[in-house]
C-alpha cells in the first residue's frame, strides 16, 4: 500500500486523520456530554423544590445566604444570640454563601433558587471530570467516567 493511501473508515496510513474524521470523533464527544448533561438535569431538575426534604443543615446554610442578600449581613438569626451569630457567620466557608446570595438577588429567596446553584454546580463538575478524564485517559476513558459520574 502506497504512502498516504486510504483505509476503511476514512483514515489515511502515515498521515493524520481526515478533517471530517475528526470532526466526526469531536461531535461524537459533544453528542456524550450532551447527553451525560441531559441526564443529570432530567433526574435532577423535577420536583427539586421539595426532594428531598429540607434538611435541617440546608435551611441553616440558606439562613446566611438570605440574610445576607436581603440585609447585606453574613449572619444568621437561626442563632440570634449566640456569639453575635446574627452578625457574623463562622460556621462555613463564606464562598458558597455569596453565590446563593447573588442568586437569591436574582430569582428571590427560597429552597428552589437554593438548590438550583447545587445543580449548577453538579453540571460544572460533569464538565470537570470529562475534561481531567479526557486529558490522563483519552476520550474513551471520559466518556466511560463522565457516565459514571453522571450516575454517582
Amino acid at each position: 500500500m502506497e504512502e498516504g493511501a486510504r483505509l476503511e473508515g476514512g483514515l489515511q496510513t502515515g498521515t493524520r486523520p481526515l478533517l471530517s474524521d475528526r470532526r466526526l470523533a469531536l461531535a461524537m464527544e459533544a453528542g456524550i456530554v450532551v447527553v451525560a448533561c441531559l441526564l443529570f438535569l432530567a433526574f435532577t431538575v423535577p420536583n427539586l423544590a421539595n426532594h428531598p426534604v429540607p434538611s435541617d443543615d440546608e435551611i441553616w446554610v440558606l439562613s446566611a445566604s438570605h440574610k445576607l442578600a436581603t440585609e447585606g449581613v453574613f449572619g444568621t438569626d437561626l442563632f440570634a444570640g449566640f456569639y453575635r451569630s446574627e452578625d457574623m457567620y463562622f460556621f462555613n466557608m463564606p464562598g458558597h454563601h455569596i453565590v446563593v446570595a447573588g442568586v437569591y438577588k436574582v430569582f428571590g429567596t427560597g429552597i428552589l433558587a437554593g438548590r438550583l446553584v447545587a445543580v449548577v454546580y453538579g453540571l460544572v463538575t460533569l464538565a470537570l471530570v470529562y475534561l481531567l478524564a479526557r486529558r490522563f485517559g483519552g476520550p474513551l476513558t471520559a466518556g466511560l467516567a463522565i457516565v459514571l459520574a453522571d450516575r454517582a
